[in-house]
Formats: C-alpha cells, structure tokens, sequence
C-alpha cells in the first residue's frame, strides 16, 4: 500500500514537472521571438545584426560541445548513482563538475581573447575590416555567457535530480528577459552591445536564481578530486559519441556564417530570423510528442532485450513499433499543415512579427522567402529529431553520428555553392537537402531493425499534404479577400486576417480529417470543458 502511494506520488511528481517544463518552454519561445521582434525593429537586417549573430558561433560551440554534451548524455545516468549513496556524495562530483567547467571556460576565454582578431576572421572572412574589428570586440564579452550558462544548466539539471523542476526551469525564463531589457535600455547608447551585455546579464540571473534552492537542499561546497575522479571518467565515456555528434552538428552552422559573411549585409540576419520562426513548431509540437515517447521506447526496447520467451519478446517490440509509429504519425499529422500554412503565409507571418522600426520591406520579403524554404523542409528536421531519439532508446549513437556525417558531405559543399549561385536562400536550400539525405539515411538505417511501415508512412504524409494544400488556398483566398476589405496591414488588424485566413484553414483540416491530431485534441479539450457530461452550464 505504501509502496503504491510512493509510486503514485512519483507518477503525479513527474506529471506536473512535464506540465512544467512545457510551459516555461513555451514562454521561453514566445520571449524569444519577441527578443528577434525587438533586435529585427531596432537594427533592420543590416551588418549589425549580422555580427550580434555571427559573435555567438564561439561561445555556443564551447557550450555545446563541453558542457551540453556532458549534460545531455551524462548527468542523470552518473548522478543517479551518486543519489544512492547519499546527498554528501552527489555534493562532491557537484562540486567537482562546477569546478572543471568553471576553469575550462576560463582556458577557453583566455585563448579567445588572445586569438580573437584571427577567431573573428575564421567566423566571418566576408565581412569588412570594420565589422570584423567589431566582432573580435564582442566574441571574448560574450565568452562570459557559456561561462554562467554552464553552471546554470548544471544547476538546473541538480534541481530536477530532486524534483524541483519549477525553479530550474523557470530561471531560463530570465534569460530572454534580460536579452530583451538589454535592447529596449541599452542599444540606444551602446549599439548591439546593450543586446550582448543583456545576454550576460541573462544567464548570469539563469545561475543565480536558483542558488538558494539549491541552498535549500542543503548543498555545500566540497570538492574531493580524487573520489570524484570514478563518476567524471564515466561522464566523459558517456559524452563522447554524444559530443562528436554536436561537433559534427555545428559544422553546418560555422559554414552558414562563413557562406553568409560574403553576401550582402543583413543576410545573416534574415537567414536566423526566419529559422527562429520555423523552429517554434519544432521546439513546441515535435519535441512534445517526443520528450512523451522516448521513457516508453526505451522501457518497451530494455523489456525486448531482458526477456527471454521468444513469444514476450515480440509482444515487447510489436509495443515498441507502435509507439514509433503512433508518434511519427502525430508528428507528420500536426507538422506538415502547419509547413504548408507556413509556406502559403510567410509573407503576412513575417511582416506580423518584423514588420515594424527599420526592417524595411525588401527585408521582410527575403525573410519570408527564407521561411518558406525553411517551411518545405520542416517535417523532415522534426523528423529527425525522433528517429535520433529512436536510435538513442535502442542504445545507439553510433547511426545518428554517422547519419550525421554522411549528410554533412552533401550539405556543407551544397551550402558554398547553392550561396554562390542563388545567395542567402542557397544556404537555407542547401542547409534542407543536408536534413533529407540525413532522413534518408537515419530512415534506412532504422528499417533494417525494426518494421517502420514505410508505405503506409509515405500513404499518411501524401493524405496529409493533399488536404492540407486544399485547405491552406481555402484559407489563402479567405486572406486574399480579406485584404479588400480591411486595408490596414497594422499588426493587429494583420492579425486578425491571419487567424481568420489560418482558423478556416485549420478548420477545413479538421473538418475532413477525422481521425487527425487536431481533431483528438479538440475532442480532448470538448472532454475537459464538459467533463460533467449533461450537466448544463
């Protein structure tokens, strides 16, 4: 009895700290997309906003690679272990992982301040003498962001090793926050540093807020190197294919910057501005169904390779193809009309969010076309991103890596060229072939272990994008009429034509598509609002 209370206890604990983690993520988004709103209004895509983009390529690599690598493939499993051995314990490797973080940004910091002109130039050969003298001012300031970055993840990633999700997500909040506050009081004087200083001020409140829940817990420093040695090899062993994977991944984002260095000013800027808008349907939809899948996957695939009867063996991977498929099919089900909607809309989504302050018309229209590229290629990076995680359940990271290369090939020379030939929308082309060799290839390689279905894949994507297509012209002729009639493009009269042009699009959707994802969760919400059934309200 009490054994079930405790499992009970976990289960609701575990529940509210998903519901938790959504919404600070979705507000998160949502202040990043004002953050890109306030940076697009107050510099336009010029050359400024060009380098505020260009200067995170350093420390984000460095974050990426030593610290989100460790923590993305490390922290619980070598934590875990610690926890059974008491706080004490956990305290020390704590202790000792904020230490080797600390003094490895520091290292890190010093070459780039000793080597920044040569680092600029590397980021960057295509921009001026004047803007690339600007961003080796700026690359060593921003240095102190992965250096406050790194324990604030750390942190967070403690907290919720003892279930105190809210604070440790709710600090990230700060950090956008902060980015914003730094445009709206500081670039009047200080120009795009006011953004960078309101970055490190960012994630310095993303590390600070949170210490006195971590005091909370009773933490106290105490660093013991040589019992800590034991738990930090295993992070590393355990980071390693995960952190050749993100050093693979951010080539592709080196070549951008570099490709987009010798185009005209501001192409930089609309090439991130545009990805940040197709990124919210990834960051919000896809990884949602994802983060629920992936626990299940992994039990079914432990339960698969644990059980001996060969009859409970297939019942576990039969479960296990079912999730898989279920998921790809309310990934594929949400994903592709919302890309179509993307694609016919761009324009009016684009000058919705960006089209105030100095970024000018022929800015918006070259975002817009960004993002419609952006938007062809949208259910194959959501894609993607399960069938890695699919991979990462089977105990595989090896394939994703591989995957990852293999597209690599094909994407960085494509990016160069495509740059050349047809400018800024070469790199978004170039960047989209890359992810579909790479679905291609992750798509092929997972065929060959499990039953995928492809068929009736391929038959759900094409029924999908057949309706979707109908209803999004429905919903672009409702638009194109509603700009007769109300003439105003001001944000919320833009507004309302494009939730009205969108809601009849989605609408029409639902409409012929019964057993679409749309339409379970307007059933969900019609259960949630009369739970009661009969009773009248």
């Amino acid at each position: 009895m009490i054994k079930e209370k405790i499992t009970e206890l976990e289960t609701k604990s575990l529940k509210s700290g998903a519901l938790v983690v959504f919404a600070t993520t979705l507000i998160g988004s949502i202040l990043g997309i004002v953050k890109n709103i306030l940076l697009a209004s107050r510099f336009g895509a010029s050359i400024y906003l060009d380098i505020y983009f260009a200067a995170f390529r350093i420390p984000d690599f460095f974050y990426n690679i030593f610290v989100f690598g460790a923590l993305s493939s490390a922290f619980f499993p070598v934590f875990s272990e610690t926890i059974l051995k008491g706080k004490e314990e956990t305290f020390k490797l704590f202790s000792f992982i904020s230490v080797v973080f600390i003094s490895l940004i520091i290292v890190l910091s010093l070459v780039v301040l000793i080597f920044n002109d040569q680092i600029a130039y590397l980021i960057a050969p295509g921009f001026s003498k004047e803007a690339l003298k600007e961003l080796a001012a700026i690359i060593p300031i921003l240095m102190l962001q992965p250096l406050f970055l790194s324990l604030a993840n750390l942190t967070a990633n403690f907290l919720q090793l003892y279930k105190r999700f809210f604070i440790s997500t709710f600090a990230q909040i700060f950090y956008n926050l902060a980015i914003i506050l730094g445009i709206i009081f500081l670039t009047n004087s200080l120009g795009i540093r006011g953004a960078i200083w309101g970055v490190i001020l960012g994630s310095f409140l993303y590390l600070i807020i949170q210490i006195p829940t971590l005091k909370n817990l009773g933490f106290k420093f105490n660093l013991k190197i040589k019992e800590s040695l034991i738990y930090f090899k295993k992070i590393i062993n355990l980071m390693i294919p995960r952190t050749l994977m993100l050093l693979a991944n951010n080539a592709i984002y080196f070549e951008i910057t570099i490709a987009a260095s010798f185009l005209a000013s501001g192409s930089l800027a609309n090439y991130n501005l545009a990805d940040s808008i197709q990124a919210l349907p990834q960051t919000i939809i896809a990884l949602s169904f994802i983060t629920v899948a992936f626990p299940t996957l992994s039990n079914f695939w432990a339960k698969y390779q644990q059980e001996e009867s060969q009859e409970e063996k297939e019942t576990h991977l039969k479960d296990f193809e079912k999730v898989v498929k279920d998921t790809i099919y309310n990934i594929l089900t949400i994903i592709i009309p919302i890309s179509l909607l993307l694609i016919v809309f761009s324009r009016g989504v684009v000058s919705l969010l960006f089209g105030y302050g100095n970024f000018l018309e022929s800015d918006q229209i070259i975002t817009a076309n960004l993002l419609a590229i952006f938007a062809i290629f949208l259910p194959i990076q959501a894609l993607i991103l399960f069938l890695i995680r699919i991979f990462f359940s089977l105990a595989d990271s090896k394939t994703p890596l591989i995957s990852l290369l293999i597209s690599l090939v094909f994407s960085i020379p494509l990016v160069w060229f495509l740059s050349k030939a047809i400018g800024v929308y070469g790199i978004a082309l170039g960047v989209g072939i890359g992810a579909l060799i790479n679905f291609i290839a992750l798509i092929s390689y997972l065929q060959k272990k499990i039953n995928l279905d492809l068929k009736n894949i391929l038959k759900i994507s094409l029924k999908s994008y057949a309706l979707g297509l109908i209803s999004c012209l429905i919903g672009y002729i409702v638009y194109y009429f509603l700009n007769l009639i109300i003439i105003s493009n001001s944000f919320i009269f833009l507004l309302i034509k494009l939730l009205i042009a969108g809601g009849v699009a989605i609408g029409i959707f639902i409409l012929f598509d019964k057993k679409s994802v749309f339409q379970i969760i307007v059933q969900s919400f019609k259960k949630l609002i009369f739970k009661n059934g009969d009773k009248k309200y």
